[in-house]
């Protein structure tokens, strides 16, 4: 079967040496891995923004004088090879990736942005009936555009994947909400997120699917924990990633006495969370260890018994990983990750805006009867063990093949 992926994040493979040092999330490449062992024919159209050379400068002095904008748009600076077309072929997929021309972000590319997108697509990948059998458009903008152009042109089925960013676009777009009219199917990223969507009516009860992150068929299972005393975070180190509340949750005396924190990853805000661990007089259970290899990372799971991370994510893919190592998760609820991790059964929910509940949540875990960390642990291990993959890529494509 030959599956066309159209997506404004997926990693420059052909520029980042490492999975690690590419900033862009994975999971659509790992789908995409599995489904060319899996003997399909695939092809990745990565329509890369481009924003302007003025914008990234605003960014860049903007951030000598104020760490919060640096904070919220550092990601957008992009090395220059990143935003140039390539052709080129990895782990079995074709990759052919076409900047598109973008001012502001969080908003709509313009129409003559897509005009001149498909101009380029028609040269890489000409839109004919043999194109693709089925089209996966991630994120709304510019993918669903595409994807639509494919259908309306050569009567390819589509669908859309959702992320939590797409909710404005679709709200505030009558274009959107009518080319989403024209996909076979929906494909979430979490439970919570098609709630939301749902409620707003902003879908019309068309086939709904799940594209969950899942681990390697090659990683190994950890062990199984039975108390909380070394935890874990893992991810980029902005703001919006809440770590300074697990600093700060760290401060109650008796969380200080018998916990320690781990952090790996780098960011714009890791000076701020660095001051903050020193001026709460936590230097010596909290360590910074920078951004490190895959490799080192799940040892490092593997060494601690809980991750805590009460991000607002779509899905992560490092709550799965942990609990394949048997680390217990706490994390947001409400977010993508609910619905995977059940509160007090594989895990801890907690809402991410209220420090007294990760406080409490915290406290509690921490004086579990050891049967019931193991229990949970051993649940941890369950469910991650049940979202390998192979298993996730063959059962999604199943259902997208039965819903056209």
């Amino acid at each position: 079967m030959k599956l066309l992926l159209v997506s404004p994040h997926f990693p420059t493979l052909d520029v980042f040496q490492r999975r690690s040092d590419d900033p862009r999330s994975k999971f659509l490449y790992d789908y995409a891995v599995e489904w060319a062992k899996q003997g399909h024919q695939v092809t990745i159209l990565h329509t890369i923004p481009k924003y302007p050379r003025v914008f990234q400068a605003a960014i860049q002095l903007g951030g000598r004088w104020s760490n919060r904008i640096w904070s919220a748009y550092a990601r957008f600076l992009q090395p220059s090879r990143t935003v140039e077309f390539a052709d080129y072929n990895a782990n079995g997929i074709r990759v052919v990736r076409i900047p598109v021309s973008k001012y502001i972000p969080h908003r709509d590319v313009s129409p003559w942005a897509v005009r001149a997108l498909m101009r380029n697509v028609e040269v890489a990948l000409p839109v004919t009936p043999r194109s693709a059998d089925i089209i996966l458009a991630d994120y709304v903008s510019p993918s669903l555009a595409v994807a639509a152009a494919f259908k309306a042109r050569a009567n390819i089925p589509f669908f859309q994947i959702f992320h939590r960013s797409d909710i404005p676009y679709v709200r505030r777009s009558a274009g959107i909400r009518r080319r989403l009219s024209g996909a076979a199917g929906f494909v979430y990223r979490s439970n919570p997120l098609r709630a939301a969507l749902e409620a707003d009516t902003l879908t019309d009860g068309k086939r709904a699917l799940y594209m969950y992150s899942g681990i390697p068929d090659d990683i190994s299972l950890g062990g199984i924990r039975n108390r909380v005393r070394r935890l874990l975070y893992v991810g980029t180190l902005r703001h919006s990633k809440n770590v300074q509340d697990v600093i700060r949750a760290l401060s109650a005396p008796d969380l200080r006495a018998t916990c320690s924190l781990d952090v790996v990853g780098d960011g714009p805000y890791r000076d701020q969370l660095v001051k903050m661990a020193r001026t709460l007089g936590l230097g010596e259970i909290v360590a910074f260890h920078g951004a490190k290899p895959r490799d080192e990372v799940f040892g490092m799971m593997r060494r601690a018994d809980a991750l805590v991370m009460v991000s607002r994510e779509t899905f992560g893919m490092v709550y799965v990983e942990a609990m394949s190592q048997g680390c217990i998760v706490v994390a947001a609820r409400g977010e993508g990750i609910d619905g995977i991790v059940k509160d007090g059964h594989n895990g801890i929910l907690v809402s991410p805006d209220a420090h007294n509940s990760l406080v409490a949540a915290l406290r509690a875990l921490v004086n579990l009867p050891e049967r019931a960390v193991e229990a949970m642990s051993e649940q941890a291990l369950a469910t991650a063990a049940s979202l390998r993959n192979s298993a996730l890529a063959a059962a999604l494509l199943d259902e997208m093949i039965r819903s056209i």
